[in-house]
């Protein structure tokens, strides 16, 4: 679990398209929540500019499975550690 926290919070091992994505819309990894979420600024005065992540085509592919097995692999490891911390009756 430790792992894949690191690779998807920390922005020196951030995957290249997420990274792109940050770079472009100048924001630290503290913004991309938001930027996800809402498409523009509060004010609606800045728009975000998605593209590094949403028109990836055939490129974008692999960042994208690759998500999708981490997820469930960590998905699996969160589930084991939990039912390891349940008391035992």
């Amino acid at each position: 679990m430790n792992s894949f926290l690191r690779k998807y919070t920390e922005e020196a091992n951030l995957p290249a398209i997420l990274g792109d994505f940050l770079r472009d819309n100048a924001m630290t990894f503290d913004d991309l929540y938001q930027a996800l979420r809402y498409p523009s600024d509060r004010n609606f005065q800045t728009l975000k500019t998605y593209i590094e992540l949403k028109y990836k085509g055939t490129i974008g592919i692999p960042f994208f499975k690759e998500l999708h097995q981490d997820i469930e692999a960590v998905r699996v490891a969160a589930v084991r550690l939990g039912r390891s911390l349940e008391t035992k009756e």
